[in-house]
């Protein structure tokens, strides 16, 4: 549903006249009070969190007073908001769902519509407002009381309201969701910098400098494990170079080789390949290590592709680029990726499933097709002959127990 179709019922929330808040416009937001809360291992936290607390971003309150068909068709709603990329948590965006009902009212509500935000319970906090339910109010990274409507007549969408807020007072602070995205990648480059394992730690140290907001010291703390692995590797290229000048061209090379390679995606591998391309030009053995290069880069445009199926649950198709990329690539690190990867999805029989049908289904779709033909036909005997070769073949597959159903299914 496009952002605008969503906050256009977002703002429709009540057919009576525009209720402005206790608090004025520009004046800081009142705390929420509640006496229970939940979702709040979805940010870390062990207690309700302040509005001070959540400084820094932009706070979404969403006010309704128990689940009914309007609030059930609302909050999954706001849950996509939360996480767009544009509006959402990613770009500091907090959204708190404050409530009236307790636990017992509106838990299962909260599980059934895959509700993750922390929602305060038996909350009062609408009165401090002056707020109608459902109700949204918008509240700035300083703290200060945005915007806020029940009303269908309210003017600019929500939407819009956010965008205005985050223009003109940009959030600085990482979500706390986000955070821990940080944390867990920021450890993992950490680790795999300790063993060496330059490819992975480069992979993490980026992921977890997307989930940092600009303006965050956590943005700062991701960007220095960057710098650390440039320096690295530019001091492994910096070697590489003192080798070549010295004459030393197979371990000048193999140096160069590393920095291409382990460093791929950080500015000291591009300067390598292109060294790299002028030693190339006088020596065969460089030209070979380019060859593995390209096939390196190639390797990981399938590994690509094959993550970009599982996301859509294509396993079949994720499965057939993954034994691609290990007998096509081998020695490449998306080679080493696709075995692990494989071996993650034999696990699963649901996908094993998947996948034994995807191998059949050249085969086996054919073969029914003709055997119902046969049945059609009345010659029982030579379908039933056919139902049982796929069944024989392919006896683990849903062909074969499409096979056993028409079988028992004939006259």
């Amino acid at each position: 549903m496009r952002l605008s179709m969503v906050f256009a019922v977002l703002v429709s929330l009540a057919a009576v006249g525009v209720t402005r808040a206790e608090v004025e416009e520009g004046e800081i937001a009142p705390d929420i009070e509640a006496k229970e809360w939940l979702n709040l291992d979805y940010i870390g936290a062990t207690e309700g969190p302040s509005l001070a607390d959540l400084r820094g971003m932009i706070v979404v309150l969403y006010f309704w007073d128990s689940f009914n068909e309007f609030g059930e068709r609302i909050l999954p709603q706001i849950a996509t908001i939360e996480g767009n990329d544009r509006i959402g948590r990613q770009r500091g965006v907090f959204i708190l769902g404050v409530c009236k009902a307790d636990r017992e009212r509106i838990e299962e509500g909260v599980r059934k519509n895959k509700i993750f935000f922390p929602v305060a319970l038996e909350s009062d906090a609408q009165k401090e407002y002056d707020i109608n339910s459902p109700g949204l109010v918008i509240i700035d990274a300083e703290g200060k009381l945005y915007w806020s409507t029940d009303d269908s007549d309210s003017g600019d969408s929500a939407v819009e309201q956010i965008q205005k807020a985050m223009v003109d007072t940009p959030p600085t602070r990482t979500h706390p969701y986000e955070a821990l995205l940080v944390d867990k990648f920021m450890t993992e480059a950490h680790d795999k910098i300790l063993g060496g394992e330059y490819r992975q730690a480069i992979s993490a140290a980026r992921k977890a400098s997307e989930h940092a907001l600009t303006g965050d010291l956590l943005k700062t703390k991701c960007q220095e494990y960057v710098d650390l692995l440039e320096a690295i590797g530019s001091d492994y290229l910096s070697r590489g170079e003192r080798l070549i000048e010295e004459k030393k061209f197979d371990q000048g090379v193999e140096q160069l080789r590393v920095v291409a390679f382990d460093f791929r995606g950080a500015d000291c591998s591009r300067r390598a390949r292109l060294k790299l391309n002028e030693l190339a030009k006088d020596h065969d053995e460089v030209n070979e290590i380019l060859v593995q290069l390209r096939k390196d880069g190639e390797a990981v445009g399938v590994l690509a592709e094959a993550l970009d199926n599982i996301q859509s649950r294509m396993f079949a198709e994720a499965y057939t680029n993954l034994e691609r990329l290990t007998t096509e690539y081998k020695g490449t690190g998306s080679a080493e990726d696709a075995a692990g990867i494989l071996e993650r999805m034999k696990k699963f029989p649901a996908i094993r499933g998947e996948i034994r049908d995807f191998e059949a289904q050249a085969e086996c779709e054919p073969k029914l097709a003709r055997a119902r033909n046969l049945l059609q036909r009345r010659r029982y005997r030579q379908a039933a002959k056919v139902f049982k070769e796929i069944i024989e073949k392919y006896p683990e597959t849903s062909y074969a127990e499409k096979a056993r159903q028409a079988m028992i299914n004939m006259p």
